[in-house]
């Protein structure tokens, strides 16, 4: 016999026969399957499912079985999904939490997608391919049946018994993306010198962005599937060879690898920003200090700069001072002796259009000429999503 799977639809092919059976949801629960032996030839019957959605009873739907609510048949099954007792014929293979029985073909194993279980042995005869929940030690078995609760839990995918796979990937997501927001945070501060705010570095972990959790999201994906680390831990444990230590190597890599790629990146910026440091001060004791262009009779500009880009820490004032600093221009002077210029060489700085700013909220700021403020109380972290507000970004010529 051959069998054809298309979603609830079911067709069986013998040598003289062809038998379609249709199923029926609700609640994601199976309750009812037609069975047509000819196109106009059907048979109705209702499916009774225990807490664990293992069909346990069926009864009649229609005259062609008996009569109407008579019980046709009648499943029984130990914890782990053994058939207890039968009584009578019932006309499906999903039996045990729903998943198809084997047992016509390959004996007593259910397919659960994606793996084969055994209920004789309670446990699947291949590794899982995720570790679902590190700190709780029957999820380390990874042939084990939901965590060996079969009472309790379902396991549909064969992956992971569902609430706690859920869970376990959902944290796990949460757990990188707050990790990447801290590490961006902090090359921010390092990388423009913006001073390091309490607030912004806690709102900024605690409510990633959205595009930073889906990053996080494709980590815990790739980590959770690498298949050839997965396929080599698998022989291992087949073989009796495996430890702790190897199946822990198949779960964190692509994690830790993504942190540590996020912390070089930091230290890469701090190095950077040391060695422009370096440059300029070579630059203002050869005296090429570029000019700079100043207001003109105190007229605010039609765009104003500042260094860095327009990040929420890099748009705040810093505590104790009056606003945040811009320069009237792209030029380059010495901001007070013994320090970098405002503009470092191959750094980033970005423009913003000062008539999306209210009135009054742009005042020069000597010493030295060319700077100015946007007074504080002004909202720029809100302005820059707003179209036109950000007008110009780039980088300072080296």
């Amino acid at each position: 016999m051959t069998t054809a799977y298309a979603g609830a639809i079911e067709v069986q092919i013998t040598a003289t026969q062809r038998i379609t059976k249709a199923y029926y949801s609700a609640g994601g629960q199976l309750v009812a399957l037609r069975v047509y032996t000819a196109p106009t030839n059907s048979v109705l019957y209702y499916l009774h499912s225990d807490h664990l959605g293992s069909t346990s009873l069926t009864t009649c739907g229609n005259s062609a079985c008996g009569p109407l609510g008579s019980v046709v048949g009648e499943l029984k099954y130990y914890p782990f999904g053994q058939t207890r007792s039968t009584w009578g014929s019932t006309p499906t293979d999903r039996r045990f939490t729903g998943q198809v029985s084997e047992e016509a073909h390959l004996g007593s194993l259910y397919f659960y997608n994606a793996r084969y279980y055994s209920p004789a042995i309670g446990r699947f005869l291949s590794a899982d391919t995720i570790v679902p929940q590190l700190e709780n030690p029957q999820a380390w078995n990874r042939y084990a049946y939901v965590v060996n609760s079969p009472l309790k839990y379902t396991d549909p995918s064969g992956h992971c018994f569902i609430i706690l796979c859920i869970v376990a990937i959902g944290a796990a997501v949460v757990s990188v993306a707050a990790a990447t927001e801290a590490i961006a945070y902090t090359a921010e501060v390092v990388q423009t010198g913006s001073g390091w705010d309490a607030t912004e570095y806690w709102n900024r972990v605690t409510h990633p962005r959205l595009e930073t959790v889906a990053n996080a999201a494709v980590v815990v994906a790739s980590t959770v599937a690498e298949p050839l680390d997965y396929l080599s831990t698998g022989v291992q444990c087949l073989t009796g060879e495996c430890s702790v230590a190897d199946v822990a190597l198949t779960v964190v890599p692509g994690a830790l690898g993504a942190i540590r790629k996020s912390l070089d990146q930091a230290v890469d910026a701090a190095q950077a920003l040391e060695n422009a440091s370096d440059a300029a001060r070579a630059l203002e004791n050869a005296g090429d200090a570029v000019p700079h262009s100043g207001l003109t009779g105190g007229n605010i500009p039609d765009r104003i700069y500042r260094a860095g880009d327009p990040s929420p820490s890099n748009l705040r004032p810093r505590p104790g001072e009056n606003g945040v600093s811009f320069r009237d221009s792209l030029s380059n002077p010495w901001p007070m002796p013994d320090t970098g210029p405002v503009f470092k060489p191959g750094k980033p700085y970005f423009g913003i259009d000062t008539s999306k700013l209210p009135d009054g909220s742009v005042i020069p700021d000597p010493p030295p000429p060319g700077h100015v403020i946007v007074r504080r109380g002004v909202d720029l972290v809100s302005l820059r999503d707003e179209p036109g507000f950000i007008v110009e970004r780039g980088k300072f010529p080296k």
